[in-house]
């Protein structure tokens, strides 16, 4: 079963490969990045993962 969960991991597993890091891409835990906490300005975890694509050569959209 293809899930948004699953796509999310791929994504994730896709950029982390290309930076040479871990990437967690628990799409349940908080709606925003722990980082940031608190404010609005944070980027989700769509738009960090488009950020890391785009960051080397792939369509962010």
């Amino acid at each position: 079963r293809m899930t948004i969960a699953m796509l999310l991991e791929s994504i994730a597993s896709k950029g982390g490969s290309l930076r040479g890091k871990f990437v967690d891409a628990t799409p349940f835990e908080d709606a925003l990045k722990k980082d940031g906490e608190g404010g609005s300005e944070s980027p989700s975890l769509v738009d960090e993962l488009g950020s890391m694509l785009a960051a080397h050569g792939f369509n962010r959209y």
